[in-house]
């Protein structure tokens, strides 16, 4: 993972966009993101957007190119590495073999027959974990998948009843 002191980033200028981790005032956040690429696209230098995990997966990557796009300029997506492929790769856990389903769900316990993958799911913890330990299934915990403070809790008994944004549970048959 790339730091601000790393070589490959020291050389480039960087644009730092703020994003409040919390669900008000985010159009704004992203309007004033928007309007800061802009600028730079326009006086014609090239942008990157970095983002943590798959630009597909709940990324606000999204929400800014879509209103660069409506201004005129082109995006073009690099596709990362999920976070519940690098949570399984952590506990070199396979997510599905052979004909096992796999379901993705944002800070909600299902039932379900097969590998369930709760993202977002650090202030939910207690529920997940009280509804995973009813239907007597593994599960496990990481926090900051792939980070420095990353922590991996591999049973319901050692996880902690709260966890913070990046945290991910997978709970398989």
């Amino acid at each position: 993972m790339l730091s601000a002191s790393d070589p490959e980033i020291t050389s480039k200028e960087l644009l730092l966009l703020e994003f409040p981790m919390r669900k008000d005032h985010l159009s704004d956040a992203h309007q004033k993101a928007a309007e800061q690429v802009i600028n730079y696209l326009a006086s014609g230098k090239d942008v990157a957007f970095l983002t943590l995990g798959d630009p597909e997966f709940y990324s606000t990557f999204y929400y800014v190119a879509d209103l660069i796009k409506e201004q005129g300029y082109e995006t073009e997506i690099v596709n990362g590495i999920p976070s519940f492929s690098a949570a399984g790769a952590t506990l070199k856990l396979p997510l599905s073999l052979g004909d096992e389903s796999v379901m993705i769900t944002s800070g909600k316990f299902c039932e379900f027959e097969g590998t369930l993958v709760i993202l977002k799911a650090g202030n939910r913890l207690k529920e997940i974990k009280e509804k995973a330990s009813a239907c007597n299934k593994n599960v496990y915990l990481i926090e900051n998948c792939g980070m420095p403070e990353e922590k991996v809790y591999y049973d319901l008994h050692s996880m902690p009843d709260e966890a913070g944004y990046f945290s991910l549970v997978i709970v398989k048959d």
